[in-house]
């Protein structure tokens, strides 16, 4: 009698075995999807402690009460997904505002570059990300017929746009360590009958649109900093050997150490073949190669992807061996990303 575990573990190699024999039938090369981790465009994970501050800029535009209404949400947006990335330590506003009555200080002294690189090494932060926020409105009138006596049918355009500077400065050096400009638009239309008097209709207020566009900036920001995820299409080419559909169906599930050893025994297999001919060792190494690759075993990947080339150069071959250097490449950058501890 089987256990329920061995059983279990009966079935699942039978159906690897029946979709690998379905992939030996099912043409030359096997294509499916899976996901790599890409590093932060913009690494700032070298700042232990960051304090997040809003900048008003908007001295002089008509949605500036709008901006600075706007300016604590923007904050604590930032905080909150910042917090959620889990890669930084973020400094409680209240507890800077504790540290500042204590000294008969004022926090608006401090919306500035300079007052908060002071305000920085005060509370002690390694960083201060600054937001330089702008808000902006147009409207267009994109239609004006005349309908009736004295009557117009007009429609007008109208574009609520924010801009979020992005500035990442360094405390104890005194410099701007990243910068990043973001923008985000909402458009709206909207048409009705008027008298020729009649200049405009009347509008909502933009609170919705400008929130919406915040929202957006700030998400982009911090994909920006963070590691993100990508889709790559993978492919392999068929090998008329009963190993490869095992090998297959164990990338398809990515599995790759598991793909590893048997795409490594499907080289040995054909180089003891007196049938076996270049262009299919290429495949072998090729395949072999792109497993490696996904294993994170980047040198050895590159390796076999070159042997693939040098028995057949075929662009595949090539191709893959210039996406496996710019992987390693991602893979390191990610690992110095990764290597800073909270």
């Amino acid at each position: 009698m089987f256990s329920i575990l061995e059983k279990g573990d009966m079935v699942r190699k039978s159906i690897l075995l029946l979709w690998g024999a379905f992939l030996i039938c099912s043409g030359c090369a096997l294509q499916f999807g899976t996901k790599v981790t890409r590093p932060a465009k913009i690494n700032i994970t070298g700042y232990e402690r960051l304090l997040v501050m809003s900048i008003d800029k908007n001295f002089e535009n008509p949605h500036r009460e709008i901006v600075k209404a706007y300016g604590e949400d923007l904050e604590n947006l930032l905080i909150e997904r910042l917090f959620e990335a889990k890669n930084f330590h973020i400094i409680d506003k209240h507890n800077i505002n504790l540290i500042l009555e204590e000294q008969s200080l004022n926090i608006s002294n401090f919306y500035s570059q300079s007052g908060g690189a002071r305000l920085g090494k005060l509370v002690q932060a390694d960083a201060i990300l600054f937001v330089d926020l702008e808000c902006y409105e147009k409207r267009t009138l994109v239609k004006n017929q005349e309908v009736g006596d004295k009557l117009y049918l007009r429609a007008w355009r109208r574009e609520a746009k924010v801009k979020g500077t992005f500035k990442v400065t360094d405390v104890e050096r005194g410099i701007i360590a990243a910068t990043k400009v973001l923008e985000a638009g909402r458009i709206t239309h909207k048409e009705a009958p008027l008298y020729k008097e009649e200049k405009e209709i009347k509008w909502e207020e933009l609170d919705e649109e400008f929130e919406a566009c915040l929202h957006e900036i700030v998400n982009k920001f911090i994909r920006e900093i963070t590691p993100s995820t990508v889709k790559r299409i993978v492919t392999l080419e068929k090998i008329d050997s009963p190993l490869f559909g095992k090998a297959a169906a164990f990338s398809q599930q990515n599995a790759w150490q598991e793909a590893v050893p048997l795409f490594n025994k499907i080289i040995e297999e054909l180089k003891q073949s007196t049938f076996t001919t270049p262009e299919i060792l290429a495949q072998a190494y090729y395949n072999y190669g792109v497993a490696l690759e996904y294993s994170g075993e980047y040198e050895a990947a590159i390796e076999n992807l070159k042997a693939a080339s040098r028995l057949n150069p075929k662009s595949l071959y090539i191709e893959e061996q210039k996406r496996c250097e710019q992987e390693k490449k991602y893979a390191e950058e990610l690992e110095k990303q990764r290597g800073v501890s909270f």
